[in-house]
């Protein structure tokens, strides 16, 4: 043994945390996944540790569902809070590296701690920050929501004309059938209108509740309190990030007014005198028509990008950006070269593969789930995004900030 192995060995145990992102889950802890046990990362990771600092082990290992949800990455960061615990408790000091969305989930979780401390009371009584034991939180390739409160008039907006609806029902009912029998129809109505009255409201009470952890504890002076301790990496070519805009994008774009073609043609008709007759009818048919495209291709459009984004609520949305704050908008601390090289080496796997995957994830109308899951997966070598883990500057940088002689 080396006096610096002897004295590694003498220094209080350090662990590593790897939480995985979207698509990427797995019910083993060991396995080729970047973030299992044995993997190719973690053992080149391991090897340029300390002896004192291990990477978790077969029993330990942070998992959640995978799932491309905001919920679910909210109810990730609340178990991965209740993991640290232990090592808080313990006084075991410990560092995040955190891929994809698995960044939303460490983010989460720093701000449920803040709320947490702020609720009991314990928020600045100590003078100390908050998660101790917490050294480091690196995040990878990871595509922040940026959220805004819930509007107000988003519950106006469906309600008002679910009540023009159950109205206009009820005179149309009175109006055909008459007699007692409306009693009943007005009833079903009412409860109709309750019931979904009660389910809007259970949808904004969990967005109000999200937004108080993603927004009205996200001050800078409560950001303050972890940015020495993060460390955003990511690449300018990452698709998960570039789909995730151009989704948000492409969603309040409006959608062009393309002409319609004229439905019924002046030869069909016997004379030029019933022609000019009908054509106030035609233009009320066309601009119907045009309204309607318009009408359904801005659905069609919001529709994807809450599937994308995974959002309820795409009105919610402000932002999709590589870091969770302003206040950590920093220079990216993934070197131009570095970014070249992982570029350099998933163009070369996406040649020698069968198809060109990344051009068509980001195009809105090719999205399917399944190719999604199959592109964004951790195994696929042909993306940037699923790729950074691969490259030995990568591995370097991050143990160096582990180590505490890096960025």
């Amino acid at each position: 043994m080396t006096g610096q192995e002897a004295a590694d060995s003498d220094r209080p145990e350090e662990v590593v945390i790897l939480v995985h992102g979207t698509f990427s889950a797995d019910k083993k802890d060991e396995g080729e996944r970047w973030w299992q046990v044995g993997s190719d990362f973690y053992t080149k990771l391991s090897a340029q540790l300390p002896g004192h600092i291990r990477l978790v082990g077969p029993g330990e290992v942070f998992r959640w569902g995978g799932e491309n949800s905001n919920v679910h990455r909210v109810g990730a960061g609340l178990d991965l809070l209740r993991m640290i615990e232990g090592y808080e408790a313990r006084g075991v000091p410990y560092h995040i590296v955190a891929h994809s969305h698995g960044g939303t989930a460490v983010w989460v979780m720093l701000f449920q701690e803040l709320v947490r401390r702020r609720n009991s009371g314990a928020a600045d009584a100590d003078g100390t920050k908050p998660l101790g034991m917490l050294r480091n939180v690196i995040t990878v390739g990871s595509p922040f929501i940026h959220l805004q409160k819930l509007p107000g008039h988003v519950l106006y907006r469906v309600l008002k004309p679910l009540v023009l609806i159950s109205l206009l029902a009820g005179i149309l009912w009175d109006m055909i059938f008459g007699g007692p029998t409306i009693h009943a129809v007005y009833a079903f109505v009412v409860t109709l209108m309750v019931s979904y009255f009660l389910s809007l409201l259970s949808m904004a009470t969990r967005a109000i509740v999200h937004n108080q952890i993603n927004i009205q504890h996200q001050r800078p002076a409560d950001v303050a309190l972890f940015s020495d301790r993060w460390l955003g990496l990511w690449s300018e070519d990452d698709e998960a990030i570039a789909l995730l805009q151009a989704a948000l994008r492409g969603s309040r774009t409006p959608p062009e007014l393309k002409d319609i073609d004229d439905p019924f043609p002046k030869s069909i008709f016997q004379t030029e005198l019933h022609y000019r007759l009908m054509q106030p009818a035609m233009l009320v048919r066309r601009v119907t028509q045009k309204r309607f495209r318009v009408f359904l291709d801005g659905l069609l459009k919001k529709r994807a990008a809450s599937l994308i984004l995974g959002v309820q609520n795409l009105e919610t949305v402000r932002a999709v950006e590589p870091w969770p704050h302003p206040a950590l908008k920093r220079e990216n601390a993934l070197p131009p070269e570095v970014q070249a090289n992982i570029r350099k080496r998933s163009d070369a796997a996406l040649a020698a593969s069968s198809g060109g995957a990344r051009p068509a994830l980001l195009q809105m109308t090719d999205w399917e789930l399944e190719e999604a899951r199959k592109a964004f997966g951790d195994t696929n070598k042909a993306m940037v995004h699923t790729t950074y883990f691969d490259d030995p500057d990568v591995v370097r940088i991050i143990a160096e900030r582990i180590r505490g002689d890096g960025a």
